[in-house]
């Protein structure tokens, strides 16, 4: 379920690449497992240090608007 509350359909690699091969989709799938794990694997390590944290949350704020016109 997503965060609006709507159920979500969920999408698999052989959804988004259909053109590749089984073994091609097998690799875009282990491939996108490690991304996976190393972005996971940066958060927590941001999530663990409250000045990286902070840094974090002033790049991700939703509410900065950018002043380059």
């Amino acid at each position: 379920m997503s965060r609006n509350g709507k159920i979500e359909e969920t999408v698999t690699i052989e959804d988004l690449y259909p053109e590749l091969s089984p073994e091609q989709q097998r690799e875009a799938d282990a491939v996108f497992g490690e991304y996976l794990e190393l972005m996971i694997h940066i958060f927590n390590r941001i999530r663990s240090d409250p000045e990286a944290y902070a840094r974090f949350e002033a790049l991700t704020d939703l509410e900065i608007r950018s002043t380059i016109r």
